[in-house]
């Protein structure tokens, strides 16, 4: 144990150490109610929204960005983006300790091309870590709003920004927040933090929602 805290605090080790280490500190603190579940929420539509079909609701199964392409491959579309930073971070954490056990020292040059191939050897076996649970969290995900009725309810957009292509949004209840993919009506923006109404579901599964005015009859848990 001792030897491994050595390695893990080496400075060849030491960025991805931390980058776990603050994983592991964010699902501590979510359990116990520190942090809410949006605290990793990167609204990476809005970065692929010149790319047309790039987005990550389900809306589009195009586009040609590169960050479009690997968060699709990593499931970002179908999986919470903090399930996937906390895999790539601890096997990344993993490969660094096992690459720079057996290479020894060397210089900062060969800890920086190195560097290259954790990355991408972490997000292939984040993906395949991943690849077994994607249809059991898309089902969990998909009976929950099944079950628990949304429609005409009030919502507090959760992403950076809600548009007519893409958005979450999340519900509140008695426990935790119910978290949807939304769409806005044509036109309309929503910045992260506004509060809407569910109106209706589309056959994708995305829900539709508008802007709460304050007069609208909403329910509320």
């Amino acid at each position: 144990m001792y030897e491994l805290f050595q390695e893990s605090i080496r400075p060849v080790n030491l960025p991805y150490t931390m980058l776990f280490g603050l994983t592991l500190f964010y699902w501590a603190s979510y359990l116990v109610g520190v942090v809410g579940s949006d605290l990793l929420d990167f609204d990476f539509d809005a970065d692929l929204e010149g790319d047309a079909g790039a987005d990550l609701d389900g809306v589009g199964d195009g586009g040609g960005s590169v960050l479009g392409a690997l968060m699709r491959f990593v499931y970002a579309a179908d999986v919470p983006i903090t399930v996937i930073v906390s895999v790539l971070s601890a096997v990344m954490w993993v490969y660094s300790l096992l690459a720079n056990r057996f290479l020894g020292p060397v210089s900062e040059t060969i800890v920086l091309l190195i560097s290259i191939p954790i990355l991408l050897g972490g997000i292939v076996t984040t993906k395949v870590v991943l690849m077994p649970f994607v249809p059991l969290l898309k089902k969990a995900f998909d009976e929950s709003s099944d079950t628990i009725p949304v429609i005409g309810k009030l919502c507090v957009v959760s992403s950076l920004e809600a548009t007519e292509k893409h958005g979450q949004a999340e519900v509140p209840l008695k426990g935790s927040p119910l978290l949807l993919n939304v769409r806005t009506g044509a036109g309309v923006v929503m910045e992260k933090g506004q509060e809407a109404v569910v109106f209706a579901r589309e056959e994708d599964g995305i829900y539709l929602i508008a802007p709460f005015d304050g007069d609208a009859n909403v329910t509320k848990d």
